[in-house]
């Protein structure tokens, strides 16, 4: 079995320093991955970890801005994605693909604690996180599975879910 990660969106520096740990994971330790493809930017390429069961996969579309990285994740994902007995794992949150099974990751909690989302007022910055908690909320409510930062991620974004 092959995992794609889809690392399609820019991440945080935490994001992609979660995503370089868990490649190293599977760099020193037996798993049941025959190959991990991960798919990116180049900005995320070129800051993981190097290995021949690493393949590093990229697209123009990714490299060229948000907006085309909208059109790269809604119209040619699935199809570059497409292989034989795969999971798709999306460490940012947002896979909305219609390959199984996949499974999704809760990094930041900003976007679904409501006093920390009133503490921006009404700005550009608030509304951003409230676009994303949508848009990560169906991701999650859709995967197969969830992985949580915490104990207490998973309460709060559980209970918001239900």
């Amino acid at each position: 079995m092959d995992l794609i990660i889809d690392s399609s969106t820019y991440g945080s520096g935490g994001a992609k320093r979660h995503l370089r740990e868990l490649l190293r994971y599977f760099i020193y330790n037996e798993t049941k991955f025959s190959k991990v493809f991960l798919w990116g930017p180049k900005s995320i390429l070129e800051d993981m970890p190097d290995s021949e069961f690493i393949i590093k996969k990229t697209h123009f579309l990714l490299n060229n801005g948000s907006f085309l990285i909208l059109i790269w994740q809604f119209f040619f994902r699935d199809y570059m994605f497409k292989r034989k007995d795969i999971i798709v794992f999306s460490p940012f949150g947002n896979y909305f693909g219609k390959l199984r099974p996949f499974v999704s990751m809760s990094r930041n909690m900003l976007m679904f604690e409501k006093k920390q989302r009133e503490k921006f007022g009404f700005s550009m910055d608030r509304l951003k996180l409230f676009i994303l908690k949508q848009l990560q909320s169906i991701s999650f409510r859709t995967s197969d599975g969830l992985i949580f930062i915490s104990e207490y991620a998973k309460k709060i974004i559980v209970d918001d879910l239900n």
